[in-house]
């Protein structure tokens, strides 16, 4: 085999001119990650072509119609455990929903009961 030719030969060439061979395979990885990465996002909405703004996404309430446990109401409030358990204890016409002994709350019912609750209060 020449040595023009070889694989080695031209590796000594590309270490010569780039300074580093171990830097375009890292660089190739990274890219091929990348492609790998909005190639399945972009496989995930393959049956929805519509264009979304994944921005919009975090920012939408859509998930408003849940049934969340007495037990995580304070995240929805926006208070401690403690704090919505008084409230609860407060209030018990908070709309909430009874199955197999455990209260639920739905989200959006929340949210409208403490919007006429401030508005009654002010």
């Amino acid at each position: 085999m020449k040595k023009c030719c070889s694989f080695k030969y031209y590796m000594n060439i590309m270490v010569k001119k780039r300074g580093s061979v171990k830097m375009d395979y890292i660089i190739l990885a990274l890219g091929i990650a990348a492609a790998g990465y909005f190639i399945g996002k972009g496989l995930e909405n393959f049956q929805h072509p519509e264009p979304g703004n994944t921005i919009d996404s975090f920012l939408d309430d859509d998930d408003d119609e849940i049934l969340i446990p007495e037990k995580d109401i304070h995240y929805v409030i926006g208070v401690t455990k403690k704090d919505s358990e008084v409230l609860l204890q407060e209030y018990p016409e908070i709309p909430h929903i009874k199955l197999n002994g455990n209260e639920y709350y739905n989200k959006q019912e929340i949210k409208e009961w403490m919007k006429n609750l401030n508005k009654n209060n002010t």
